[in-house]
Formats: C-alpha cells, structure tokens, sequence
C-alpha cells in the first residue's frame, strides 16, 4: 500500500493555489492522497482514512474553525500522526508557537515551491521498513532486503557495499545520482573507476530486479550517474518496525 498523506485546506479545490497542485504532484509520485475542503470533517476523516501526514491549513476563513484547534483535538485524542501547519506570511509567530504547543510537528509558510512542501512531507513519513512498488522491501535498521515474486517476498542478501549503494539510490528514488556523489557516500573516495561501480550496479540488478536483462529499477543516466525508479510505498512505524521484513 503507498503512504496515506491527507491535506485539510479551503483551496484544495482550485487548481491555481499551490496546495492543489501540491495534491496532483504527490498522487503523481504514487502516494495516496486524499484532499479535503471542509475543515469540520477533517476528525472523521482522519480516524477512517488513517493517513502517515496530515497538512493542515491553520486559518480557515468564514467555516469558524483553524487548523490548530483540529490539531489540538487530534493529540488530545491520541492521534501521533505527523501534522505540517500551513500558513501565510501574515500569520504572526504567536500562532505558530500556538500550534506547535498543541502538537504540530513542522510547519510550512506560503507563498513557496510545491517541492519543498513535497520535501517536509517526507521528512515526516515514518521510518524503517520502506517498500517501493510493492516489489523491493528494505529494513535499514536490520540492513535487510526483500523481494517480491509470484506473490511472496523473498530475502536477498546483498554485501554491505550492494546494500550501501541501494540505500543511497533509494534515498534519493526518481533522482540521478552523480558517480562522484557516490563514490563519496558509498566507497568513500574522492575518485574511482567508472567501471567498477557499474560492476557494483549490474550486481544490484542481477539481485533485485524482475528482469535483469531489461532493467527498470536501476537506470543508468549516461555522463551523470544512476537512478532508481521506484516509487515509495511504504514505510512500518510502531511494534512493526521490530519484526522481520519478508
């Protein structure tokens, strides 16, 4: 299943307001999304729709309610769920401070680039057993890797240099890596031989992918470096993170 991500703003029905943009770019990146205007509804909603994030607009206009007094009713209902205020310049610093006393956990101001809301939304996802495309499973913590074929998942065992390289190219899924980036973060050395790390790729892709003769997941982008192409799914939090992951 992909990350539960549920935005609350009056403007998540015009198309020309970056939070509903915001909602187009994150369905386009495969998570589930769920965009709601009414404020009044956004406790139900919450309970059964059961999000990883909330964005929550703060003010609300004529429907006499703000996005602080929602937060503050979900954490005095128990609800852990990470929650980003949305607000405008305008907004004085008193209300944010507000908000982050009734247990908000980031906030973002507008105006400002769709990404980089996109960014604080990740940020606050949860952590540990990470899927992509429901096929490949990683546990970071217990350095893990599965897959998934005909319909079960199987562990692969990859050398602790295979895993560091999968571990970078999926921090930074549908983005090319350059080679010089990660032979600092993965072999940790200023240069290395182009060759060898494309030895290090092809072996991630013998091991993991569903074709290895026709790559889809490991791509090599041609005088920059390499990009993996999956799409996160999701991640376990709580007890879950404590188990095995296949």
């Amino acid at each position: 299943m992909p990350f539960k991500i549920l935005i609350v703003d009056d403007n998540i029905d015009d198309p020309r307001t970056t939070i509903a943009q915001l909602k187009q770019l994150l369905e386009e990146e495969g998570y589930d999304v769920r965009g709601l205007g009414d404020a009044w509804t956004a406790y139900e909603t919450v309970h059964a729709f059961k999000p990883d994030v909330i964005v929550l607009d703060i003010n609300f206009g004529a429907q006499g309610i703000s996005g602080i007094e929602i937060c503050s009713a979900l954490r005095a209902d128990k609800c852990d769920t990470p929650i980003i205020l949305i607000t405008t310049t305008y907004i004085q610093t008193e209300a944010l401070l507000e908000g982050f006393a009734k247990g908000a956990d980031d906030y973002v101001r507008l105006p400002v680039d769709k990404r980089e809301i996109r960014a604080r939304i990740r940020a606050n996802l949860p952590q540990g057993v990470e899927e992509f495309d429901d096929y490949l499973r990683i546990d970071r913590e217990s350095r893990r890797v599965c897959v998934r074929r005909n319909g079960e998942w199987h562990e692969v065992i990859l050398r602790p240099l295979q895993f560091r390289l999968l571990r970078e190219l999926t921090d930074h899924a549908g983005q090319a890596v350059e080679y010089w980036k990660l032979a600092d973060r993965v072999w940790e050395k200023d240069e290395m031989a182009e060759g060898a790390m494309f030895k290090c790729l092809c072996e991630l892709r013998a091991l993991l992918e569903p074709d290895p003769r026709r790559p889809i997941y490991f791509e090599t982008v041609r005088g920059v470096g390499y990009r993996f192409n999956g799409r996160t799914a999701r991640a376990s939090r709580g007890s879950e993170r404590r188990r095995a992951p296949c």
